[in-house]
């Protein structure tokens, strides 16, 4: 078996043996954030040609109804990539009995503060600043807990993530 051939056995038997991390969103009932957000793109798509959801656009300010719907599923698509932080994974790995992940960091940041750091700038680029804001409050806010943000905190915890991410993929 030549040196190639060797790498590619390697790799194969390194990728069968390793379970891919789940990244779980809710433990009751258990549902990982892919289908939850699945699930809540498939009711905007619902929502958006009944009444209800006409009554809802009519609402919107006349400068973003164009972009409503387009905005929401953003939105959607981002709201809760912050539950991808150790912290709250393991909170939910606890909770459904599996083994919890190495988390040195130990610090708490709820998931809606971490989400729009996934955002890219090709994502919001083409949006107004005024948009951008928006998008970012509107996911950053999504859950009012009365809690005052400690942005030092967040940093730390998202500078902390992005680096232990690069080690999951790497």
């Amino acid at each position: 078996m030549n040196t190639t051939m060797r790498k590619v056995v390697k790799q194969q038997s390194i990728a069968t043996k390793s379970k891919a991390l789940i990244m779980y969103a809710k433990s009751e009932p258990v549902e990982t954030v892919k289908q939850h957000t699945n699930g809540l793109l498939t009711n905007i798509e619902e929502f958006r040609h009944t009444a209800a959801g006409q009554e809802c656009l009519a609402k919107v300010p006349k400068t973003y109804r164009a972009i409503y719907w387009e905005l929401l599923t953003l939105c959607t698509k981002y709201h809760d990539l912050g539950k991808f932080s150790i912290n709250f994974q393991n909170k939910i790995r606890a909770a459904i009995g599996e083994p919890l992940l190495k988390d040195k960091l130990k610090l708490e940041v709820i998931h809606n503060y971490l989400s729009p750091a996934f955002f890219s700038e090709k994502v919001l680029d083409k949006y107004s600043e005024e948009v951008q804001r928006i998008i970012v409050q509107a996911i950053f806010y999504h859950h009012e807990r009365g809690l005052e943000p400690d942005f030092h905190t967040i940093e730390k915890v998202i500078r902390y993530e992005l680096t232990k991410s690069k080690a999951y993929a790497g």
